[in-house]
């Protein structure tokens, strides 16, 4: 199971996420990600250890989100984003192979293209998409 973060209305809130990333490290060592409102930043706490080595994000964000990666299928890194769309999902789609197919997507695991069925359909319709 995936480990997933985040804060709202606090100062320093990507530190806070990166803090609460490392204590879930264990739910997911396969990459780790977080999105501060305007940037997103991919890393391996293997690897990086010290929230400066990020230097991408801004820790006066009034919100930020954080994501670490435990793969069962696929390897996508979190969080998923497109345009003014953001997504991190801990998700289980047994038939997502299937439901590319039926829609023409070309996704790497279940979270990405649960991420295209509410980016095409919004999450009202997405039920009724599949039913079809």
């Amino acid at each position: 199971m995936c480990g997933i973060t985040g804060f709202f209305n606090i100062t320093e809130s990507v530190e806070s996420t990166f803090s609460s990333l490392k204590g879930l490290v264990e739910r997911g060592r396969d990459g780790s990600g977080i999105f501060d409102g305007s940037s997103v930043e991919f890393f391996d706490f293997d690897k990086i250890q010290n929230i400066e080595k990020l230097k991408k994000l801004d820790n006066n964000s009034k919100y930020s989100f954080g994501h670490n990666l435990h793969s069962v299928v696929g390897s996508v890194s979190q969080p998923l984003i497109k345009e003014n769309k953001k997504l991190i999902v801990n998700c289980e789609i047994y038939n997502w192979k299937q439901i590319n197919e039926k829609f023409n997507f070309e996704t790497n695991n279940d979270s990405e293209t649960l991420f295209f069925l509410l980016d095409k359909f919004g999450p009202e319709k997405i039920s009724e998409a599949l039913e079809e």
